[in-house]
């Protein structure tokens, strides 16, 4: 008889679940169900929590779509969250148990999402020694450009004159409200470039600002009093995300977008370890944005892979 006992999640869990959230090595406040509960109308939930005697050792933030299991859509990546303390052999059972608990649940697959290394609290790569011990097969590799902040950032020559530039244009640097930058840069610049809108809607994004006022933030360039860039921030424990980034004609003009890039660098040497950039990819035949690819890393940036898994249950 099994050892483990795994429960899917319920409401009457949140309290348990958040604060397993808060210990685990692994985890983030994506994960934090105030934060995943957002967007509960676009999925079908199916987290899961795991228990060996009676005691949480690991928890799952996952959805399913028919006989299929996300670790999780709704997140740009996710995956199984333990404590400091499981070490390999025991994760080895944990992981069993999972698959043997989805086969038994009917499903086919098990997509999973790893975050990428500068996102754990310390090296953990034991998930993706599992992973090819089931015999899981990358389904989708993405270039995440990030920024290592304790070191020297080496920038191109153009970024060099551009920041130089732009420092001589009295470029105002603000930390601000979300409004101003959703409704006047950020939407009619997705719009026009990629006729999109951004995930979240200005209503969910300042929701969630208020849930976690020190994880998400918003920073803003202005010019002759005149919003023209700004960058959404998530902050979890090393890493300052760009979760969101726009410009306007008056702010390409006057560099500000590099700008601000470069000013958050300085600001967020002293607290963390790395900014990320986000990805680059596209559906064309490279399978990303090669003038978005080489703005990034004519910023400093380098690449490391956010990997997609797939499991054949």
């Amino acid at each position: 008889m099994s050892n483990y006992h795994i429960k899917i999640y319920s409401k009457e869990d949140v309290a348990i679940w958040n604060n397993f959230v808060s210990n685990a090595k692994n985890a983030t406040f994506l994960f934090h169900r105030n934060f995943m509960e957002y967007h509960a109308d676009r999925f079908e939930d199916f987290s899961l929590l795991i228990y060996t005697n009676q005691k949480l050792v690991a928890i799952l933030p996952a959805n399913r779509v028919a006989h299929q299991i996300y670790s999780h859509q709704g997140l740009t990546y996710g995956g199984l969250l333990y404590a400091d303390e499981i070490k390999l052999p025991v994760l080895d059972e944990i992981f069993n148990e999972l698959i043997l608990f989805l086969k038994q649940n009917n499903f086919e697959h098990f997509i999973y999402k790893i975050p990428p290394l500068v996102y754990q609290s310390q090296p953990c790569q034991e998930i993706e020694y599992l992973l090819w011990k089931h015999k899981a097969t990358v389904l989708q590799r993405e270039m995440d450009l990030v920024v290592q902040l304790s070191e020297p950032i080496i920038l191109s020559k153009n970024k060099k004159y551009y920041f130089k530039r732009s420092q001589e244009k009295e470029l105002e640097f603000k930390q601000t409200g979300v409004e101003v930058f959703w409704n006047e840069l950020l939407i009619p610049r997705l719009k026009e470039k990629y006729n999109t809108t951004p995930v979240h809607t200005l209503q969910e994004i300042e929701k969630l600002m208020f849930l976690f006022p020190n994880n998400i933030k918003q920073y803003m360039v202005y010019y002759n009093d005149n919003a023209v860039a700004g960058i959404t921030i998530f902050e979890t424990q090393h890493v300052a995300k760009a979760q969101y980034a726009a410009i306007n004609e008056l702010g390409e003009s006057v560099w500000a977008l590099d700008y601000l890039y470069l000013t958050l660098f300085e600001h967020y040497r002293q607290y963390k370890k790395y900014f990320d950039m986000g990805t680059v990819s596209a559906s064309n035949q490279y399978g990303y944005n090669t003038s978005l690819l080489q703005n990034k890393l004519n910023l400093g940036a380098k690449i490391v892979n956010l990997d997609t898994y797939k499991i054949q249950l």
